[in-house]
C-alpha cells in the first residue's frame, strides 16, 4: 500500500534513476543512518538507567529490525520519523517558533508515505491542538497529490480509485496475483469482517485519547503510548517489521525500569520473543500478536497496581551510560527534581525514580 502512496511516490523519485541494486544500496543506508542519529539524538538521552538501554539492545539486535535491512521495509525510516516527529512536537509544549513548526508539518508529510501510520503523527497534532503545523501539513499533502494526481488517474478519479484500495485492501478482496493464500468464501467473508472491525477500533481509539488529551485526562506522554499501542494492536495494515516502533516505547515511561533482576530479564525475553518470533518462519500462526497483547497487559497491570490511594514522592536519579560524560547529549545526567506523574503511572519526564517518602 505505501509503495503506491503519493508521499512515497515522491520521496522514492531520486531512487528511481539508479539501478535496482544501487537503490536498495542508498536506501538501507539512508534507513541505518537514520536509526543512529535517533539513538544518538533521542533514544540514548531518554534512557534513564541500564534497564532501558538494555531493552534498547533488544529492539536493535532482534529479527524484526534484520528483516526490515533485508527487504528493505519501511519500518526503517517510518520509525525514525515518527521518532523525531515526537521529540519536536513534544519540546512544542515549552517553546513555539514557525521553524519547528515547519520541521513537525515536514515529519507529518513524511510518515503519510504509509497512510495508515499517518493516524499516529495526526492524532498527536490534534491531541496536542498544534493547529498551524497540521494546516502546514495539509498543504504539503494536497500540494504533493496536485503533482502527483496525473500519475493515479486524475484529481477525482484518482483520489476515489485510491480510497477504494485503501478501504479494501485485505487478503479477500486482493486480486490472485496479491492475494498470501487461498480462501474460501467463508473464510473471505471473515476477513472482510474483521478488517472493518479492526479499521473502526483503531480509528475510534484514536479520536478517543485525542478527546481525553483535551480534557486533561491524559497526558501527552499517555497519548503518544495508548496511539502507537492501537496502531500495533489494531491496525490491519501492520507488517510484522513495523513492531519495531516499540523502540519508542522503551524510553517513554518506565515498564523497562526495573531493580529486580528476574523481573527485568522476564520483560526482556518477553520484548524479544515479540520482535524475534514471526508467523510464517518460527511458528504457523500469528504468535506476535499474541505476545504483543501479552506485553500490553502487562503494562496495563503494572499500571493499575500503581494507581491506588496512596502515592509517594519521587526523586530522580539519572543513570548515564558508561562512555558518557555530564553534558554528552546536551543535558546533565544528574539532575535531583521532582517529576509529574501523568496517565500510565509513570513520571512523564521518562527518568527512574527512587521512593523517598509516602504521603
Amino acid at each position: 500500500m505505501h509503495l503506491r502512496a503519493p508521499v512515497a511516490f515522491v520521496l522514492m523519485q531520486p531512487l528511481l534513476d539508479v539501478s535496482g541494486g544501487h537503490a536498495y544500496l542508498l536506501y538501507t543506508t539512508l534507513g541505518a543512518g537514520g536509526i543512529l542519529l535517533l539513538f544518538y539524538f533521542y533514544l540514548l538521552p531518554q534512557a534513564a538507567g541500564p534497564s532501558q538501554i538494555y531493552a534498547l539492545l533488544v529492539c536493535t539486535f532482534s529479527v524484526c529490525v534484520i528483516a526490515a535491512f533485508t527487504v528493505g521495509q519501511s519500518s526503517l525510516v517510518t520509525t525514525t520519523f515518527i521518532g523525531f516527529f515526537w521529540y519536536l512536537l513534544k519540546r512544542r509544549e515549552t517553546s513555539v517558533s514557525i521553524i519547528s513548526d515547519i520541521f513537525i508539518a515536514a515529519l507529518f508529510w513524511a510518515v503519510c508515505l504509509k497512510p495508515s501510520l499517518a493516524l499516529i503523527p495526526g492524532a498527536l497534532l490534534l491531541g496536542a491542538k498544534a493547529w498551524r503545523p497540521l494546516a502546514i501539513g495539509a498543504i504539503l499533502l494536497l500540494t504533493t497529490w496536485i503533482c502527483c494526481a496525473g500519475y493515479y488517474g486524475g484529481w477525482w478519479s484518482g483520489f476515489w480509485d485510491y480510497l477504494y484500495l485503501l478501504n479494501h485492501y485485505n487478503n479477500a478482496d486482493f486480486t490472485p496475483f496479491l492475494q498470501r493464500g487461498y480462501e474460501t468464501e467463508a473464510q473471505q467473508h471473515v476477513t472482510r469482517m474483521l478488517f472493518s472491525l479492526d479499521r473502526t477500533l483503531v480509528l475510534a481509539s484514536c479520536l478517543t485519547f485525542v478527546f481525553l488529551r483535551w480534557t486533561r485526562q491524559l497526558t501527552g506522554s499517555g497519548q503518544f503510548q495508548a496511539t502507537v499501542w492501537a496502531f500495533l494492536l489494531l491496525s490491519p495494515y501492520l507488517l510484522p517489521s513495523e513492531n519495531w516502533i516499540v523502540v519508542l516505547l522503551v524510553v517513554e515511561g518506565s515498564f523497562f525500569q526495573s531493580n529486580n533482576p528476574a523481573l527485568l530479564a522476564g520483560k526482556l525475553l518477553l520484548l524479544a520473543a515479540m520482535l524475534d518470533l514471526r508467523s510464517g518462519v518460527t511458528f504457523s500462526w500469528p504468535v506476535d500478536a499474541y505476545l504483543k497483547w501479552l506485553l500490553f497487559a502487562w503494562i496495563v497491570t503494572e499500571w493499575l497496581l500503581g494507581r491506588g490511594p496512596l502515592k509517594r514522592e519521587v526523586t530522580r536519579v539519572e543513570f548515564a551510560p558508561r562512555g558518557f560524560s555530564e553534558g554528552t547529549f546536551g543535558r546533565p545526567w544528574l539532575t535531583p527534581r521532582r517529576p509529574e506523574f501523568g496517565d500510565m503511572g509513570y513520571p512523564t519526564d521518562h527518568q527512574s525514580c527512587t521512593p523517598q517518602s509516602s504521603q
